[in-house]
Order: C-alpha cells, then sequence, then structure tokens
C-alpha cells in the first residue's frame, strides 16, 4: 500500500469516527429541555416575586411554637417544617385564620433538635408571600 492510499484511509476511519460520535450525540436525551419549559418558567418567575415580597418576613422557631413577624397585618394560610436530617420528622400545616396580625404564632407540638427549613405562606396587603428560612433547634 502507498502512502495516498493510508492518507486516503485515515482520513475515511477519521470522518466515520465523526460521524459515528455526531449520530451518538444527536441520539442522546437531553435532559436541559423541559416540553413544558413556558409553563415552568411561569411558575418560577412567580414563586420568587412571592420570596420577593416576604423580604421584611422574619420567623423564630423553637421547639414548641413557630413565631411569623409581618411587616404589616396579614394571614398565614400554609406552614412547612422540613427537618434536614430526617425527612420523617417533615411537618406540613394547613392553617385556617381571617385574622389579620403583625405577630402569628403557631403551636407546635414537640420538634427535634437540628437544623430546619421553615416555608411559610400568607397573604399580606392583599398579595400573597412565601417566606423560606433556615432555623435551628438546640
Amino acid at each position: 500500500m502507498n502512502w495516498g492510499r493510508s492518507i486516503a484511509l485515515v482520513m475515511i476511519l477519521f470522518i466515520a469516527f465523526i460521524v459515528t460520535i455526531v449520530v451518538i450525540v444527536m441520539r442522546q436525551d437531553d435532559s436541559l429541555v423541559e416540553k413544558d419549559y413556558y409553563e415552568k418558567g411561569i411558575q418560577y418567575s412567580t414563586e420568587m416575586d412571592r420570596i420577593a415580597r416576604s423580604k421584611d418576613v422574619h420567623t423564630s422557631l423553637s421547639s414548641s411554637e413557630l413565631t411569623v413577624n409581618l411587616p404589616v397585618p396579614g394571614t398565614i394560610h400554609h406552614l412547612r417544617l422540613m427537618n434536614m436530617a430526617h425527612d420523617n420528622f417533615d411537618r406540613e400545616l394547613v392553617i385556617s385564620t381571617s385574622q389579620l396580625d403583625s405577630i402569628q404564632i403557631v403551636q407546635l407540638s414537640d420538634l427535634q433538635s437540628g437544623q430546619w427549613t421553615v416555608e411559610v405562606e400568607g397573604i399580606m396587603n392583599a398579595d400573597t408571600f412565601l417566606h423560606k428560612s433556615t432555623q435551628w433547634i438546640h
């Protein structure tokens, strides 16, 4: 075999390799793209707006109660407590109160010590808010 055929064979093998790689890559599932990305984007934007409205909301957690300080009178309608160490300690409460107050106290049964993520949803100034915080119980 002479040099011309060797170079042509190497080029053909290289082109076949590149075509094979392109075919393999094109068949892969692109998990970064959602089918309903527009709706999910709107939901994410709405959640960010709700979080922005809660910038002046403060929470304090103890083993027996959660205190929520609102900058203006409002109501709390949903509470989620998530224990970072044990998901079987997680709690979700739906609160039905129509009393407008700046300080809301939610009585809880004994919570385990450790790190908790607290999510509070409610209404302030006729807008919904979502407050997320991390609290420790010692």
